[in-house]
């Protein structure tokens, strides 16, 4: 009884850090246009219902990733037609409410089309609202005006995994890595996505690098343990 508890804590650790190890910040003070959004849109949001499935390390198979599912589901989400999308958009990502947030960064996306930084929050907006497939549209839309970005290919991992696109995770981890072959959460990502193909020794080696470039790095630690 002893090691399943063991074992549970240690999953829901590793599924924890890896969804809510990401904390973004976007700056509000850049200059802006003024803003082209005239008319009130009611959009429409899932509620987000996470369900996290607890497993002890005997029952948890090799290559099973660990993140916790999550569902999407709508409630409306209203533009008020005279905010600045962007401010409200930011606003409501760091008080956490990720619909809202997804609601007003794709205003902001629709009004700046070539914006990479937008494009980016609005994939984690809807990465955090369960609503995937948007996200990764959004993070790759992200990626293609800007190909210099590491977090962006971060993120980009972590959507692909959230989808079960392990091939498609290491190699947007892979990408971060050619821009920073140092860079401590894309090796995480990457060895992530390894450990979640069966790739257990390379997986290994990968956390192992990890640690080597950063000690504390908690994430690298528990995956490695498990």
């Amino acid at each position: 009884a002893g090691v399943v508890v063991a074992g549970a804590i240690g999953v829901a650790l590793v599924a924890g850090l890896t969804v809510e190890g990401d904390r973004e910040t976007a700056s509000v003070d850049e200059p802006r246009q003024a803003n082209p959004v005239r008319q009130r849109t009611i959009v429409q949001r899932e509620p987000v219902q996470p369900k996290i499935e607890l497993a002890s390390l005997q029952s948890t198979p090799v290559g099973t990733d660990l993140a916790p599912a999550i569902e999407p589901g709508p409630p409306a989400v209203e533009i008020d037609p005279d905010a600045d999308p962007w401010r409200e958009g930011t606003r409501a990502f760091h008080e956490r409410d990720y619909p809202r947030a997804a609601a007003y960064f794709g205003a902001d996306a629709e009004a700046r089309p070539d914006r990479a930084y937008t494009h980016y929050m609005l994939g984690l907006a809807l990465w955090k609202s369960g609503e995937l497939d948007g996200a990764l549209e959004a993070m790759e839309r992200s990626v293609e005006i800007n190909d210099a970005s590491i977090r962006t290919f971060v993120n980009l991992s972590r959507i692909h995994s959230a989808r079960g696109e392990y091939e498609g995770a290491q190699s947007a981890a892979e990408r971060a890595l050619a821009l920073d072959d140092e860079n401590v959460t894309a090796l995480y990502q990457l060895a992530r996505s390894q450990y979640n193909l069966g790739r257990i020794d390379e997986a290994t080696a990968t956390l192992e690098s990890c640690i080597g470039f950063d000690q504390a790095a908690a994430e690298a630690h528990n995956l490695l343990g498990l």
